[in-house]
């Protein structure tokens, strides 16, 4: 019945197929004859060539040896196939089994390279995934990276994994150059990738600080290393270390610590610097390690007695480097500080308390500080920074220098009168400290004068200065005041005490001063017209209330049982002012 069927419809595939199933539990030559009869008639039926390549593999081949000539058989049979299917991905992938079963390295090879060949572009990943793992399983690293290349040019963002395996099979110097080629890609155009370009850079200064004898030839490592820097502020302790054993592994020790030397003093944030900092120290503690080891050998009979002397000079060295590196590291933190916030005046005074020993840098810290230092951002400490300046020349006796710092500090535009008016201060009682005088009085007087610019500020609607309303602290008149009544006459004192009561910036205190002033020196009704014009500035309690306690003790001191109608006046005045 079936062959009267493959006689009369030999071009249809079901009647074979049905044949075929009939036949199932005849021996496979009885079937083979089939497939060939019907492959004959239906060359290129992919359904007929499968049942017939995965009948013979099933039922003949499977578990045999790989020497077996069967296997050979199976091949010839795939190689007839794939000349009228070349484009089916299928029959490719199970004759690439069957010769992964053969253990056949380059036969195998050859066939991936032919079915990329036959198949369309679209179908390509079916081989490209096999063929890959192929490569990697057969450990010829010079056939991998041949076929990895050819696999970029369909799949570049794939590059990532090329440099995964050439890291694998420790190809750095090529590693290297692919990162590279990764990085500059997806630099300025978006590309699918699993990578940042942060972990990119980061793999990239590793491979090269770790492998320098295998890229130096290829790539500027100092270049890439100092790029990175650039590019990524939160590795650069990091990548500062990373540079230095690059040069520690090329033996260029003397580069290394110029490297650590130079990362120490740039950086800006503490975590860097204490990164570098500790590599620095154990790349020294392991220098001198060696060096002892080698000077401990002198003993030998053999060792050269001139190299003996040697060692135990870069021992002493060494030994000098370690401890001037432990030596400086406050005023190297210190640095990078102020490298951080230049501003920062607490760290410009304790850098001045680190050189404290050498006079020259302290000029020198202090002349660079009030230089840097930004009124603005000083969060109002600069005039303590000038103050102190001024202060060290006076404690070493040079008056004139101190003098001049704080005239240079007058120049400053500080942020407001306070700041201005306490260096006034302060130089003023310099000039008390060394009993001048005249010059003392000479400060605070210019100092409360009312500036002319201020007026000309005003007219023009300008913001104004510190300089302009420096003659409103009541710090700096509180001391004038109290300069007067020591240092100047009656009439000074009294002028000063009257301009103060003009600008209105007179204190409670002050009128009580004033009175008792012109007490001491009998002029009580002025006196007296002092605690009124006080009065009339602080009419409210509590302030009022030391007022009117001081003038009514004083009128009736002074007027006992006389001038009794004008002390109940006072004292109705008194009472009408207090609180209830």
């Amino acid at each position: 019945m079936y062959e009267e069927a493959a006689t009369r419809q030999p071009y249809a595939i079901q009647t074979w197929t049905s044949y075929l199933r009939a036949l199932s539990d005849a021996p496979l030559t009885d079937r083979c004859d089939v497939y060939e009869r019907g492959l004959h008639a239906l060359p290129r039926s992919y359904k007929l060539w499968k049942l017939y390549l995965d009948d013979v593999y099933d039922s003949q081949v499977r578990g045999q040896r790989v020497d077996s000539p069967l296997f050979t058989q199976l091949v010839a049979l795939y190689e007839r196939a794939l000349v009228q299917l070349s484009t089916m991905p299928r029959l490719w992938l199970d004759y690439l089994h069957v010769l992964q079963e053969m253990r056949v390295v380059t036969a195998r090879r050859h066939v991936f390279d032919r079915a990329l060949r036959a198949l369309p572009i679209t179908q390509h990943h079916r081989i490209w995934t096999p063929y890959l793992t192929f490569v990697k399983q057969i450990h010829v690293p010079r056939t991998a990276v041949r076929v990895y290349r050819r696999y970029l040019m369909l799949e570049p963002s794939k590059q990532g994994e090329f440099v995964d395996y050439l890291v694998s099979v420790e190809l750095y110097e090529e590693a290297s150059l692919q990162l590279v080629k990764l990085i500059e890609t997806t630099q300025d155009k978006e590309m699918s990738t699993d990578r940042t370009q942060h972990s990119m850079w980061m793999q990239l200064c590793d491979m090269v600080s770790q492998h320098p004898t295998r890229v130096a030839k290829s790539l500027d490592v100092e270049a890439i290393l100092r790029s990175g820097m650039a590019r990524f502020s939160d590795e650069v302790g990091r990548l500062w270390c990373s540079l230095a054993t690059y040069f520690v592994r090329l033996g260029m020790f003397e580069s290394a610590r110029d490297v650590y030397e130079e990362g120490i003093r740039t950086v800006v944030t503490v975590r860097d610097f204490s990164m570098i900092f500790d590599a620095y120290v154990k790349f020294i503690e392991a220098m001198l390690t060696a060096e002892m080891d080698l000077a401990a050998g002198g003993d030998e009979e053999e060792e050269d007695e001139e190299d003996e002397v040697d060692h135990q000079a870069q021992v002493d060295r060494l030994l000098k480097v370690y401890e001037d590196v432990a030596e400086r590291r406050p005023l190297l933190l210190n640095s990078v500080l102020l490298r951080q916030n230049p501003h920062n005046v607490r760290e410009w005074e304790k850098r001045v308390e680190l050189v404290k020993t050498d006079l020259q840098k302290v000029i020198r810290t202090y002349a660079e500080a009030v230089k840097t230092v930004d009124p603005v951002k000083s969060g109002g400490r600069l005039p303590t920074l000038w103050i102190r300046f001024a202060k060290f020349y006076d404690e070493h006796g040079d008056l004139n220098n101190a003098r001049a710092i704080f005239k240079k500090a007058l120049e400053v535009e500080f942020r407001n009168p306070q700041e201005l008016a306490a260096v006034h201060c302060e130089w003023a009682e310099l000039e008390l400290r060394h009993e001048n005088f005249d010059e003392t009085l000479e400060i605070v007087r210019s100092a409360c004068t009312i500036p002319a610019t201020r007026t000309t500020r005003l007219r023009k609607q300008q913001a104004l200065t510190a300089k302009d309303n420096v003659h409103l602290s009541v710090k700096l008149w509180t001391l004038r005041l109290d300069l007067e009544e020591s240092l100047g006459d009656l009439e000074s004192t009294r002028a000063a005490y009257n301009e103060v009561f003009e600008l209105k910036i007179i204190t409670p205190q002050m009128v009580l001063n004033f009175a008792a002033y012109l007490e001491e020196n009998k002029y009580f009704e002025e006196s007296f017209r002092v605690y009124e014009r006080g009065l009339a500035l602080f009419p409210k309690f509590p302030h009022a209330g030391d007022l009117w306690q001081t003038y009514l003790s004083k009128f009736v001191q002074r007027y006992a049982g006389t001038k009794m109608e004008r002390t109940r006046d006072l004292f109705e005045q008194a009472i009408r002012a207090a609180p209830t």
